[in-house]
């Protein structure tokens, strides 16, 4: 982990109180957030968002680290803690929950479903998400879109299995894609896209989505439907 200046901390601070004192989801914390700061460039801007899902997936850890040296548990702490151990949170005497960063809620019943691959599928899960793009098939192609990104020297790929999925090979400040503005494209999980690509939705069909969130699935099939259905 390379150490970020202390400006950049005290934005990192100020973005992570807001973060855990809003009754939000972070990602809507930090746009109105980001907004509010003119004063940071893309740079900053990206630095400061990656010290902050660091610290969000090192919560426990982190915490951990603070009790055992008699520290109140605050994110200005967890912050310093981060800084002085440079990334390397682990400890023999750590419990493997608190290691793995699972909650105690969800530990019983995600040790019940993975068995001997628990450590697996959480240690999987602390890795930073990759960047995941679905090209809106009314508007443009994913060659299209490729060759759009390369021209603003952004490196991505298509994905494996998704049709219209592009994976975005770098951490990137979302302002640097102007397709999302134009509808062009949607920030969306090769997971997710999959999903809406088993319905097969066409024309005309009456489709309902019964666990949508912020609705990308949703439009995911709103366009394989041609803006012609319900």
């Amino acid at each position: 982990m390379t150490a970020i200046p202390a400006a950049l901390l005290h934005a990192t601070i100020d973005l992570l109180t807001e973060v855990e004192a809003a009754a939000r989801p972070a990602d809507a914390v930090t746009s109105g957030w980001l907004r509010t700061r003119r004063d940071l460039d893309e740079a900053a801007r990206g630095a400061v968002l990656e010290q902050l899902y660091s610290l969000i997936r090192h919560r426990a850890r982190l915490g951990w680290w603070l009790a055992r040296n008699g520290h109140a548990d605050t994110p200005r702490n967890r912050v310093q803690v981060w800084q002085d151990r440079a990334g390397a949170m682990d400890h023999p005497d750590m419990p493997e929950d608190i290691r793995l960063e699972c909650p105690d809620w969800a530990t019983a019943a995600m040790r019940a479903r993975f068995g001997a691959g628990f450590g697996a599928e959480m240690a999987a899960m602390l890795a930073p998400p990759p960047l995941d793009l679905r090209v809106n098939p009314m508007k443009s192609t994913r060659d299209g879109m490729l060759r759009d990104l390369q021209r603003l020297g952004i490196a991505a790929s298509p994905m494996a299995l998704s049709p219209l999925g592009i994976r975005v090979q770098e951490r990137l400040s979302l302002t640097r894609l102007p397709g999302l503005k134009t509808g062009e494209i949607e920030i969306q999980d090769e997971g997710s896209q999959l999903v809406a690509a088993l319905v097969d939705a066409k024309p005309g069909d009456r489709v309902v989505d019964f666990c949508a969130g912020a609705g990308g699935k949703t439009l995911a099939l709103a366009a394989q439907m041609q803006n012609r259905g319900h």
